[in-house]
């Protein structure tokens, strides 16, 4: 006789987010457009959109201030971005959105 592990059948497994990945964005000259630059890789033009400002505490911590972004690279690809409002540093969001928001 073996033995083995029984999961229940709705088992839910918690989903682990990956952390935000530094970047650099410096305004172009055209409005509405920014260069955005990821580690190891050339700086591409994006049209940025401001999407939402979020303030929340997690986990009853310090409360954190961003300013959340589109960016549209001119391939048509979709980056989620953000600013942190108290360090003034950029993101992108690699985690999926949640329903309802881009």
């Amino acid at each position: 006789m073996s033995t083995g592990t029984i999961s229940p059948r709705h088992a839910v497994t918690p989903r682990m987010d990956p952390a935000p990945l530094p970047v650099e964005i410096k305004a172009a000259e055209e409005a509405g457009k920014a260069w955005l630059k990821q580690a190891g890789q050339l700086p591409i033009m994006v049209d940025m959109k401001n999407v939402w400002k979020i303030t929340e505490a997690p986990d009853g911590g310090l409360p954190q201030l961003r300013m959340n972004f589109l960016a549209t690279t001119e391939e048509g690809r979709q980056l989620r971005l953000f600013q942190d409002l108290l360090e003034g540093k950029w993101y992108r969001e690699l985690a999926p959105s949640a329903p309802g928001q881009p």
